[in-house]
């Protein structure tokens, strides 16, 4: 893990994204992310994870289906998964 690099851990199940409680998310903070690269996203003081879509002025995470006023707080660069 880099230091500028965020951890998060990751609370319930969504396998759609292959994720699972317990999950350690490491997330590069980044506010602009490309279509389909899997993001963590916040809705006021609420978090989200899912695939980033933008299009013709358009944002929102698909997987589950958020819409809103997102806000990128990174990519996720790794996904560990304790064993």
């Amino acid at each position: 893990m880099e230091p500028h690099e965020l951890l998060y851990s990751f609370r319930g199940s969504l396998p759609s994204l292959g994720l699972s409680d317990g999950d350690l998310l490491i997330v590069e903070p980044r506010k602009r992310a490309a279509s389909g690269e899997l993001v963590v996203a916040s809705i006021g003081e609420n978090l989200f994870i899912g695939h980033w879509w933008q299009k013709h002025g358009l944002r929102e995470l698909r997987e589950p289906e958020t819409k809103g006023d997102l806000r990128i707080k990174g990519v996720v660069n790794l996904i560990v998964r304790p064993t």
